[in-house]
């Protein structure tokens, strides 16, 4: 408002009345001059462009004199200038918009992302919308109509300002509209938890070769190379927020699994981004369906220079963390031994000087996510040089502790305690010989294997069929228990030797080992079977014939009687309850019959002992003169037990019943017996007494 009342303010005629002409007429000029200046940065502040219009363009539109087939002489040569003058400034001004170029950030240096390419192209269609509506204006079309007439060598940069801005908008129209689908792409992309950031990869380049295939105006080299390079540095700003340049050399000394799954999983997504282009740019037919298809022919490294510095920088993080997962090891190490306890002293002051080589890259400074940033790569370097020199001590104290072993087995359970540290390619060089060696030590162990079991075979049969076992073991489980023992020697070490991968393992010393292996476990596994079959065979008729047999036998000369538990039944239950802790499954049924009433016999038998021992002490107890007194009733128990030494069985049913009654009546008649005893002797011990007394 006050700008336009200073203009009016100089540019009335009658405030400069009286002027000289020449005064009056470049005040006016400087003042339209100002006038057109700050429209114009008013336009740019709103980031639109905004074309100046000469001064008196308003008698454009009311003045008939325009609209004849010649311009007045007296405004002819003025208005012109000043129509021509605009034209100037105007091919300036959209040469600008349109000579601007999505790529510049690109091209220094910057860093931008796809948004950036999306704001500039609606920006770019707004500004064109803007241009051409101003170009359409009455005022501007009148200017161009007089231009033309007046055959002014200024018309043809007119018309190519109107076919500049029309092509222009017409490109920038084509390609906001290929970019929206993208836009909502990376838009989802961005909001989405990096975990799930594969899924996205093959829409999004699926959108990049739709765009490439059908868009008009995106479909060159200059611009998918531009809008590819902005969503490689998409994707290294989110793999950036997702690992924290900050936290990244933390992990070392802290949740170390943890940031290592963080690095495998963005160095993934790196490389599957990497690869779905590949794949989209050697199928590029299927985006052109029948068409002519016009392929991605620009080198790849115009597009994935940044990206694959990156990848490699992902990949070094990624080494130094598996370095340390395997360094880190070493502090549960234990070698036993006669030099365990000093080799043991050197491998933990290895790790001491690790931890220290981990605390300097914890406390670093640098942006370790920054390809850019050589100071991690000397950082690196120098310690990998000092891995390398603890690579060299491990595979000496390595191989000294092997030299130390006495046995196969310790010698395996060395190898398996380093575990991965001796693929590294030093520690591999040194402790190579050491597998030969490892070789021979089980082909040893194997024929000393075979000794035992030989020696196992020939006691067996010096000493008549019972061969040596453990200690309070039943013949048959004491016997599997010896060959499961024998197996277990050779088989414990043979799954960590196995999975040696080393070149000696497919040698022919090698091959033998295996071999000697599987023919000693087959003769193991024949002996177990022998051993097994050859009892189940007779278990059956054991176990039915001696549960058959009566409860009681009574002697024929002593007429005492005592508990038949045949020890053949005894041995099945001590059997099935040592097969049944080694894991024996299939038991015969009758032996498991047995095991299965275990409790119901041990409560048989414990009673028929009370029964049989009560019975045996009345026999053995009572006097010739006092049999009489007991001898019907003892007669009547007689024919009771008769039943039990007869008819009653084991697995007959109510047997438990009849011992319960039996026990009953003979503690009764035991106890009514002795108390008789025991009176008799209070009797006589009393008439003693009193033949000592004088009357």
């Amino acid at each position: 408002m006050n700008l336009q009342m200073v203009y009016l303010l100089h540019t009335n005629a009658e405030n400069t009345r009286g002027w000289p002409q020449v005064v009056s007429d470049d005040l006016t000029r400087h003042a339209n001059k100002l006038r057109n200046e700050v429209f114009v940065a008013g336009g740019q502040i709103k980031g639109r462009t905004y074309l100046p219009l000469p001064a008196n363009t308003g008698q454009l539109e009311t003045s008939d004199c325009f609209t004849t087939a010649r311009l007045p002489p007296a405004v002819d040569s003025k208005l012109l200038h000043a129509f021509e003058t605009v034209i100037i400034d105007w091919t300036h001004q959209v040469k600008d918009v349109l000579s601007k170029d999505s790529a510049q950030p690109i091209l220094d240096g910057l860093n931008p992302l796809p948004k950036m390419e999306f704001d500039f192209w609606n920006a770019r269609l707004t500004n064109l919308e803007c241009i051409n509506e101003q170009l359409s204006s009455p005022k501007v079309r009148k200017i161009a109509e007089i231009v033309e007439r007046a055959a002014s060598s200024y018309w043809p940069s007119l018309k190519n300002i109107y076919r500049d801005v029309n092509e222009g908008l017409k490109e920038a129209k084509d390609i906001v509209l290929y970019l929206k689908p993208l836009q909502k792409v990376l838009d989802e992309m961005e909001q989405t938890d990096y975990s799930q950031l594969p899924q996205f990869i093959g829409v999004l380049m699926h959108t990049v070769g739709l765009i490439w295939a059908n868009s008009k105006y995106y479909n060159t080299p200059e611009r998918i190379i531009v809008i590819l390079q902005e969503i490689c540095n998409l994707f290294i700003e989110m793999t950036r927020a997702f690992l924290s340049p900050e936290e990244v050399m933390k992990g070392l000394q802290g949740e170390i699994d943890d940031m290592l799954g963080r690095i495998k999983l963005a160095g993934t997504t790196i490389k599957k981004l990497r690869h779905t282009y590949d794949y989209n740019r050697s199928h590029m037919d299927i985006f052109f369906q029948g068409r002519e298809t016009h392929f991605w022919e620009f080198p790849s490294y115009l597009v994935f220079t940044k990206l694959d510095g990156f990848l490699r920088r992902l990949q070094t993080l990624e080494e130094l963390y598996h370095v340390s997962i395997e360094l880190l090891k070493l502090e549960k190490t234990d070698i036993g031994g006669v030099k365990g306890n000093i080799l043991g002293i050197m491998i933990f002051s290895i790790f001491e000087e690790f931890l220290e080589q981990m605390k300097v890259f914890a406390e670093s400074k640098y942006d370790t996510l920054d390809p850019a940033d050589s100071e991690f790569e000397e950082s690196y370097a120098k310690f990998q040089k000092q891995v390398q020199d603890y690579d060299t001590r491990l595979g000496t104290i390595i191989c000294q502790a092997f030299d130390d072993c006495h046995c196969i087995e310790s010698a395996v359970k060395l190898f398996d305690m380093f575990g991965t540290l001796l693929e590294r390619p030093i520690l591999r060089s040194q402790v190579s010989s050491k597998y030969t060696a490892l070789v021979e030590m089980f082909n040893v162990e194997l024929d000393r294997a075979k000794l035992v079991f030989d020696a196992q075979l020939f006691a067996t049969d010096v000493c008549g069929g019972v061969p040596p076992i453990c200690k309070n073991m039943p013949h048959v489980a004491g016997q599997l228990k010896w060959a499961q023992e024998l197996r277990d020697r050779i088989q414990a070490p043979m799954k960590s030797f196995r999975s040696i991968d080393h070149p000696c393992m497919c040698t022919d010393e090698a091959k033998l080992v295996f071999q000697k292996y599987e023919e000693m476990l087959n003769l193991l596994h024949k002996y177990c079977e022998h051993v097994y079959v050859k009892w189940t065979t007779q278990v059956d008729d054991d176990c039915q014939f001696n549960l058959e047999q009566p409860l009681i036998l009574r002697g024929p000369k002593s007429n005492l009687i005592r508990v038949n538990f045949n020890k053949q039944l005894v041995a099945v239950l001590r059997e099935v309850k040592y097969l049944t802790i080694q894991g024996q499954e299939d038991i015969p049924e009758s032996a498991a019959g047995v095991f299965a009433n275990s409790e119901t016999f041990r409560k048989f038998v414990g009673n028929l002992d009370l029964i049989v021992s009560w019975y045996n002490k009345i026999r053995l107890t009572v006097h010739p003169v006092e049999f009489p007194l007991i001898k019907s009733e003892l007669e009547d128990i007689d024919s009771k037990l008769n039943k039990a030494e007869s008819t009653l069985s084991w697995n007959t049913d109510g047997a438990w019943e009849y011992i319960q009654e039996m026990r009953d009546t003979l503690y009764d008649f035991e106890t009514r017996t002795q108390k008789a005893k025991s009176n008799v002797e209070t009797m006589c011990q009393i008439m003693q007494e009193l033949e000592n007394v004088y009357i």
